[in-house]
């Protein structure tokens, strides 16, 4: 889907972010809220999440979470794969997360970090098949930023 070597300040953030899910049960509220900008904001744009639609940083962490309620035992977490980036900031991944008795979730994440580079600022999923709507994203955000 990707060229291995495509990476950015963006991309490795979340793969680091998806590596450190907890293998005894869910990060805590307060782990995840401190990953996030103040003015963090999630957006779903793919059939998966109909019912999280938009949220902000105090919505998150209850979303996060419940990946460890859905399936049977601890949620499997894709190393997420770069499709695009745009400066330093954003970046467009593909993941999944399978929840065990082989059901899973697919999806591609357009990301942007904060100027910092240290928090999530922006988060929007789309379908893993909705490419074309997902890098049209990932330029509107990165055309919004100077990096």
């Amino acid at each position: 889907m990707s060229d291995e070597s495509l990476t950015n300040a963006a991309v490795e953030w979340i793969r680091d972010y998806y590596a450190a899910a907890p293998a005894d049960g869910p990060p805590s509220a307060t782990d995840l809220r401190e990953s996030l900008s103040a003015d963090f904001s999630y957006v779903g744009r793919n059939r998966v999440d109909v019912n999280f639609g938009e949220m902000t940083a105090s919505d998150w962490p209850a979303m996060v979470t419940s990946f460890w309620d859905i399936g049977v035992g601890r949620p499997q977490f894709s190393e997420p794969t770069a499709i695009a980036v745009r400066g330093q900031r954003c970046a467009l991944v593909y993941a999944w997360i399978g929840y065990g008795n082989d059901y899973f979730t697919d999806f591609i994440h357009c990301i942007r970090l904060d100027p910092e580079l240290q928090r999530l600022q922006r988060i929007v999923s789309f379908d893993a098949d909705d490419r074309d709507a997902a890098i049209a994203e990932l330029d509107r955000l990165h055309a919004e930023i100077n990096d």
